[in-house]
């Protein structure tokens, strides 16, 4: 280089408009970071809150069944269904399962269509005379 040639000084310009480029890219990665943990957060908080709601509905049935175990009608209801044991002024009946089916089936009439002859039906559906003992 020769001595005498000067140079001429650089433009700052083209530095100026590399930091604010470098600026904005560091704040919108910044800004996106933190939208990213609001979106996070917002989720765990909903995810949060209807785990609440479930345990305090749990919690509230518990003390539904607490308040039940604890009564005067518990003792009762399990005096009456699991001890077997009446109350004053009940009667207890017996009732014999076997007995009742037997009726039951004894109680069945066969039904007459099943037995039929097809002419026997014919004639019930077409006439209302009684149909013919037999040919």
């Amino acid at each position: 280089m020769p001595t005498g040639v000067r140079q001429q000084p650089r433009s700052k310009v083209p530095l100026f408009l590399l930091m604010v480029i470098l600026t904005l890219v560091l704040l919108w990665f910044a800004l996106t970071r933190s939208y990213a943990q609001l979106e996070e957060l917002t989720y765990v908080e909903a995810t949060t809150r209807a785990t609440l709601h479930d345990e305090t509905q749990h919690h509230l049935n518990l003390m539904a069944t607490e308040a039940y175990v604890d009564s005067v009608e518990r003792i009762k209801d399990f005096q009456h269904g699991e001890a077997n044991r009446q109350l004053p002024g009940e009667t207890a009946i017996q009732i014999d399962l076997q007995e009742v089916v037997q009726a039951a089936d004894q109680s069945l009439v066969p039904d007459a269509a099943a037995y039929a002859r097809p002419w026997q039906m014919w004639w019930h559906l077409l006439s209302d005379v009684p149909a013919p003992n037999a040919p």
